[in-house]
């Protein structure tokens, strides 16, 4: 009897003390998209607005999913965390004829084939 209510105790005492989990790169909300620029489809960006110094991007994925969901492709695998720092800043993922399009270095490129 007594093991019950200390299992029961453990218990109830985990599930009060349970907090969300806290990361440093989910806080980031995207601004802007552009899946063509200027009538070409190779000049694509994506614009993160940083969000209370969530900076920590190295490794998450830029993934492009089909319309109803059922495909997806990694477009890009952020290589490194965001240089740019501070609550408000903003970095860009973007083909890689984007520059030359747009006049604007991105943080981060892909390829679009």
């Amino acid at each position: 009897m007594r093991r019950m209510m200390v299992v029961a105790l453990a218990a109830a005492w985990t599930l009060v003390a349970a907090t969300a989990a806290h990361a440093l790169f989910h806080l980031n909300l995207i601004d802007e998209i552009a899946s063509g620029v200027g009538g070409d489809p190779t000049v694509q960006y994506v614009e993160v607005r940083v969000l209370n110094l969530q900076t920590v991007v190295g490794n998450s994925r830029l993934t492009a999913f089909n319309c109803d969901g059922t495909s997806s492709s990694v477009l890009l695998l952020l290589p490194a965390d965001v240089a740019n720092a501070g609550n408000g800043a903003r970095f860009i993922m973007a083909t890689t004829n984007f520059q030359a399009a747009a006049g604007i270095t991105p943080d981060f490129t892909w390829d679009r084939r």
